[in-house]
């Protein structure tokens, strides 16, 4: 799957109702989330995204939230929600170019695809250890994820993905990107 392939990208967004002329992602960040707080795995993602708002700026942090969830959690305390939460990011992510953003997420594996399909190279960090609950939801996605980027980045793909160990890595590790 390559960005030439027009004709492909039209049909995906024609099965999605994806109109990429309409949107533009302005802000820096980008968090995705996971469908823990949905499945009822709490496992702190609400506050970790709001501890990222804080650190950032609100205006310079956009929610992709999991399809499924149907909740205005984040748009309650003032963020911005992409709209076109039924658009599996990888279409989206097809559309755009995403050089200068930092992808975040806690254990979200659409950033992991779509940045390992179309070859990107943008900042991405997981979260896993920010977060105050080590469950087995997420352990069992931790796992999965690091199996398959420590696969990835061992055949020279998904080099710009990172593990945080602390909230600041990303913020730091980034900060001329800023």
């Amino acid at each position: 799957l390559q960005r030439e392939d027009k004709s492909l990208i039209d049909i995906l967004n024609k099965i999605y109702k994806y109109n990429e002329k309409n949107v533009q992602y302005k802000a820096k960040y980008i968090y995705f989330s996971t469908s823990s707080d949905i499945d009822g795995f709490n496992i702190g993602e609400t506050e970790l995204v709001m501890k990222i708002a804080n650190m950032v700026g609100k205006e310079n942090l956009l929610v992709k939230t999991h399809p499924r969830d149907r909740r205005k959690i984040y748009e309650d305390n003032g963020l911005t929600v992409i709209q076109e939460a039924g658009v599996p990011w990888e279409v989206i992510q097809l559309n755009h170019d995403f050089i200068g953003h930092i992808f975040l997420s806690m254990a979200s594996g659409s950033v992991l695809s779509a940045t390992a399909m179309l070859g990107d190279n943008i900042a991405t960090w997981y979260l896993w250890n920010c977060v105050r609950d080590n469950n087995k939801w997420l352990r069992e996605n931790i796992k999965r994820i690091e199996e398959t980027l420590k696969a990835l980045q061992k055949k020279g793909v998904c080099k710009s993905i990172h593990i945080a160990e602390q909230l600041s890595d990303f913020v730091w590790q980034n900060e001329g990107a800023l």
